[in-house]
C-alpha cells in the first residue's frame, strides 16, 4: 500500500504542477482513498474546488484543513494560506459574515504570525452585512459602450453619486481598484494600507475597504469592496492625461454575467441567470461560440488552457489588461517557442508598480484550447518584460505559460461565465 500511495500521490503532484488540475484532482481524491487523513491532499482539493467554484467541497475541505493547522500549531504559514483561501470561498458567495468569522477565530488562534494581508481582509469584511455585500439594483442586463477600445476599453460609472468618472476594464485587476485621490473625494472608507508586488517587480501602495455605491450603465450596486492605488503614471503614460478613476477588475465582474465585446465596444453586464445551464441562451450564442474550461485562482486570476506557437497547452492567465499587446511571458518560455527578442529594440512601459523594461516580439500562433477546439491567432504582438515576473517560475505552485490579453480579442467578445466555470469567446 505504501508504493501505491506514493505513487498516486506523486501522480496528483505532477499533474498539479503541470497545471492539470482536472486530472489532479482525480489523483487527490484516490490518495485519501488511501490514507484519509493526508493534509496535503485535502488542502490541495480545498484550492481545486475554491479555484472550479465548488463552493460546498471548497469549504469541507478547507475547514478541515484549517482546524488541524490550527489546533497542531505545526505551519502557522500554511494556518494564514488556508484561512485567507476560506474567507474568499465565503466571499465569493457574498457571505461577508461567515468569512469575517473565519478571519476574526484564526487570527486570534494564529497570533503574531498572522499576516498583515489577513488582518485587513478581516478588518474590510467588518464593514459589511450579508444583507447589503454587493446587492445590485437595476435591470436584466445594461449596454455600456466603450468610451474608447484601444490600448484598452474605457466605460463611464459613478461612485458614491459622484459625476460621471472613466473607469478602465482589466481582468487582471483584483476588484473596483479606485485611484487614491479620486476615493478620498468621494468618501471611500480605508481601513489598511500595504505594498502589492506588480510586473517588473515594482510595488505601489495599495489600501482596502469599500464605498456604498457603484453606478455602472442601468445598475447600482451597493455596499462595494474596492482597493485603492494611485493611477496617475498610467492616466499619464498609457492615455496621455485621460483621467483614470478606477479599474473594473475581476472581482467586480464576477457578480455578473460579464461580456467584453470588443468588435462592437461594449460591455454587457446579464444579471446572473437563475439556472446555470440558461447561460448560452441568455448570452444569445450561436453554434460558432468558443466555450474553454476556467478556473478563478485566488482573488482574481482567471486561467484557461492554451498555447505558443508549437508548445504543448498549459494554463494561461487571462489577464486583458495589457495595452497593445496579445501576450506576456517569460523570456525562457519564448527562447523555447523560437520567438527572436531584440533587446536593443526595449522601450519604457508602465506597470501597476511603476516603468518597467520591455520589448515587444512577434508571434507565429497563440491559441485559446487545443487541437480542433481551439482558437487559433496568428501574428500577433508579444510583450517581454526585463525583469521577469515570479508567477512564470512556480510562485503560484503551478506552471502558467503566459498572459493572454487584449489584441487576441479584438475581433470577439469574450463572456465570463462563472456559474458553470466557462470562459467564452463567440
Amino acid at each position: 500500500m505504501n508504493n501505491e500511495f506514493q505513487h498516486t500521490l506523486n501522480q496528483a503532484e505532477n499533474y498539479y504542477q503541470a497545471g492539470n488540475f482536472i486530472e489532479a484532482e482525480q489523483e487527490y481524491i484516490s490518495t485519501l482513498k488511501l490514507k484519509p487523513d493526508l493534509i496535503r491532499a485535502k488542502s490541495q482539493l480545498g484550492l481545486l474546488n475554491l479555484w472550479g467554484n465548488n463552493f460546498g467541497e471548497a469549504e469541507s475541505y478547507l475547514e478541515s484543513v484549517l482546524e488541524s493547522r490550527i489546533a497542531n500549531d505545526d505551519s502557522p504559514e500554511e494556518a494564514v494560506e488556508i484561512a485567507k483561501q476560506l474567507a474568499r470561498c465565503y466571499l465569493r458567495q457574498s457571505l461577508v459574515e461567515k468569512a469575517s468569522e473565519v478571519l476574526d477565530k484564526s487570527i486570534k488562534e494564529i497570533g503574531e504570525q498572522s499576516t498583515e494581508h489577513l488582518t485587513h481582509l478581516h478588518a474590510q469584511c467588518a464593514l459589511f452585512n450579508n444583507e447589503t455585500y454587493f446587492s445590485i439594483e437595476g435591470p436584466h442586463r445594461s449596454t455600456i459602450p466603450f468610451l474608447t477600445r484601444d490600448p484598452l476599453p474605457i466605460v463611464d460609472g459613478s461612485v458614491n453619486g459622484s459625476d460621471a468618472v472613466q473607469f478602465l476594464i482589466d481582468t487582471g485587476g483584483s476588484e473596483l481598484i479606485l485611484d487614491t485621490a479620486f476615493a478620498s473625494t468621494i468618501g471611500a472608507q480605508i481601513v489598511g494600507r500595504s505594498q502589492g508586488k506588480f510586473a517588473g517587480d515594482k510595488t505601489a501602495d495599495i489600501g482596502v475597504g469599500k464605498v456604498n455605491s457603484v453606478a455602472i450603465g442601468d445598475f447600482v450596486v451597493h455596499d462595494v469592496p474596492i482597493s485603492t492605488m494611485d493611477h496617475s503614471p498610467v492616466s499619464q503614460k498609457v492615455f496621455l492625461g485621460r483621467p483614470i478613476a478606477g479599474i473594473l477588475g475581476t472581482g467586480f465582474l464576477m457578480h455578473f454575467l460579464s461580456t467584453l465585446d470588443y468588435q462592437n465596444q461594449y460591455l454587457r453586464l446579464h444579471r446572473k441567470p437563475d439556472h446555470p445551464r440558461s447561460v448560452r441562451e441568455t448570452l444569445e450564442l450561436d453554434s460558432g461560440a468558443y466555450q474553454f474550461p476556467m478556473w478563478l485562482v485566488n482573488s482574481h486570476m482567471i486561467l484557461a488552457k492554451g498555447s505558443l506557437n508549437d508548445l504543448s497547452p498549459t494554463l494561461m492567465f487571462i489577464d486583458t489588461g495589457l495595452g497593445g499587446g496579445a501576450f506576456l511571458t517569460s523570456q525562457s518560455i519564448y527562447r523555447n517557442a523560437s520567438v527572436p527578442m531584440d533587446w536593443k529594440a526595449a522601450y519604457t512601459g508602465i506597470g501597476g508598480g511603476g516603468e518597467v523594461q520591455a520589448i515587444g516580439v512577434q508571434l507565429e500562433n497563440l491559441a485559446l484550447g487545443s487541437g480542433s477546439t481551439g482558437l487559433n491567432k496568428q501574428n500577433l504582438i508579444g510583450i517581454a518584460l526585463k525583469q521577469e515576473m515570479d508567477i512564470f517560475f512556480g510562485s503560484l505552485g503551478f506552471d502558467l505559460g503566459g498572459l493572454i490579453s487584449h489584441q487576441f480579442f479584438l475581433d470577439h467578445a469574450v463572456s465570463f461565465d462563472f456559474q458553470n466555470m466557462h470562459l467564452i469567446v463567440h
